[in-house]
């Protein structure tokens, strides 16, 4: 099993708790034994979750689901980075 992908002792506003818990929730299970955690990860990124956050080793929550092969997490992540940029964009 993976260590911690955070410190909680590093924890500082209450917003970035969401972000860190996308980063904890991304780092359990495999490809080939899933958690069943994409539908946390969707509730988390509705909740504002920031996609781009990085763990305590440098990587985001989409390089964690790439690295384990969590094609589902890592699909909703992009789609997930897609809309915001989109929404972002000046109409």
């Amino acid at each position: 099993m993976l260590a911690p992908l955070i410190d909680i002792g590093s924890l500082t506003p209450a917003e970035d708790i969401v972000d860190h818990v996308l980063l904890e929730i991304v780092g359990r299970g495999t490809a080939t034994k899933p958690s069943g955690h994409e539908a946390i990860c969707g509730r988390l990124l509705a909740a504002g979750a920031t996609i781009e956050v990085k763990d305590r080793t440098g990587r985001t929550a989409l390089q964690w689901a790439k690295r384990l092969r969590r094609e589902e997490i890592a699909q909703l992540l992009l789609s997930a980075l897609r809309r915001r940029k989109q929404a972002a964009e000046p109409s």
